[in-house]
């Protein structure tokens, strides 16, 4: 099979979910026998040791690069178009034209849009199948976070909400086939038609990780620390629930993994039991600096990979709804879910505790059951040749 796949960046490093998605996807195509071309458009700078290690996976590799100077612009266009911002802000004609060159050339038999952030360039060939991967709910995650920005932002969150809601249901008609990474979130677009769930894998390294925990007595939270939806709960979990659990276990640790910590974070988490630790090139080492994974989100969607490789490492895991809602009931079983400081607090302090036990050999059996790239990609290509 011949395929197409548009991205909105660079799937490498994996530091951000839609890479992390779009590159074991990518492997697993290509692992399968998949004639894969991959279009990148993005207005990150490519170096050139992350160009060659993509290209080194196998596949035909072109990348678009945007042009920030066109930014501003995009800002005043969201005036007189009915575009939602995230899509605008990814488009433009010259790409346009760059991109066509690529689909006369290549011919597919089947175009993979990831994110309607690239479906404006795919939506009218109507020669070529096309799949567009919502991946999430990205107008459900909007109107959450317009109830937690300052007031004069919130008209342009609400704004965007409303034309990122019309756009994902419009934008549907255009495609042959639909995924997302999880029930909620299909629930959560409102869409009343067929979106076909397709989940995330997780890499096999994961699995075959030894149990080690470097400090027994430390919680973890990893994720791009750039992200809203994870500078919010870092700061809730070093502010309101950690002075929680310092009353009555002081020694307590916190480490926060990840790349590009946000300023607030940095300025408000200065406790010295808090470690910040930037971008690790290997995340499994995180994981392994504690024994207990804490994520109190209350912001974003989709399915939070995080979880899914806190579980194969071996921690236990304390969360919010709004992350356990995302999983099968069966992973939802090995989830401590809390909604309130206080239930976090007590949470960790239970799990901190010497009389509590974590089965992780269960945990790494259920994620491996339900955790497969070579299984999402055969559903993909079992979908695309439908």
């Amino acid at each position: 099979m011949k395929l197409l796949m548009t991205l909105s960046r660079i799937p490498y490093p994996l530091e951000k979910g839609d890479k992390l998605r779009a590159y074991y996807q990518i492997k697993a195509f290509l692992e399968q026998g998949v004639s894969l071309t991959v279009v990148c458009f993005h207005f990150e700078k490519i170096l050139e040791e992350h160009k060659e290690h993509l290209e080194a996976l196998g596949g035909n590799w072109h990348f678009i690069q945007l042009d920030k100077w066109r930014v501003p612009f995009q800002f005043i266009r969201i005036l007189w178009t009915k575009l939602p911002l995230q899509v605008i802000l990814f488009y433009n004609q010259k790409a346009h034209r760059h991109f066509k060159e690529i689909l006369h050339h290549c011919q597919p038999d089947h175009i993979f849009a990831q994110l309607i952030r690239t479906a404006e360039y795919v939506k009218e060939e109507t020669k070529f199948e096309k799949t567009l991967d919502y991946m999430d709910a990205f107008s459900s995650g909007l109107k959450r976070r317009a109830a937690h920005v300052s007031w004069y932002k919130r008209w342009l969150y609400d704004w965007e909400y409303e034309k990122v809601r019309h756009y994902e249901h419009g934008v549907y008609h255009y495609f042959d086939h639909h995924t997302i990474i999880s029930k909620t979130d299909a629930q959560n677009t409102g869409i009343p038609h067929s979106i076909d769930v397709v989940s995330n894998g997780i890499d096999a390294s994961f699995l075959e990780s030894p149990m080690h925990t470097v400090y027994p007595k430390a919680l973890v939270f990893t994720g791009n620390m750039g992200y809203p939806p994870n500078i919010e709960a870092a700061i809730r979990l070093g502010k309101k629930i950690m002075p929680l659990v310092w009353q009555q276990c002081p020694e307590t640790q916190l480490i926060i993994a990840g790349a590009e910590p946000h300023r607030t974070i940095l300025s408000q988490l200065k406790d010295s039991r808090i470690q910040i630790t930037g971008w690790m090139p290997d995340i499994k080492k995180a994981y392994q600096l504690g024994s207990v994974f804490v994520a109190p989100m209350t912001l974003g969607s989709g399915m939070q990979n995080k979880i899914i490789e806190a579980l194969a490492m071996g921690n236990s895991v304390i969360c919010s709804p709004l992350v356990a809602n995302a999983f099968q009931p069966e992973v939802q079983s090995l989830l401590d879910v809390q909604t309130d400081d206080r239930d976090f607090a007590a949470a960790i302090i239970k799990h901190l505790s010497p009389d509590f036990s974590f089965d992780f050999v269960h945990s790494k059996q259920i994620v491996q059951k339900h955790f497969s790239w070579s299984k999402t990609t055969q559903q993909l290509l079992q979908l695309f040749q439908s």
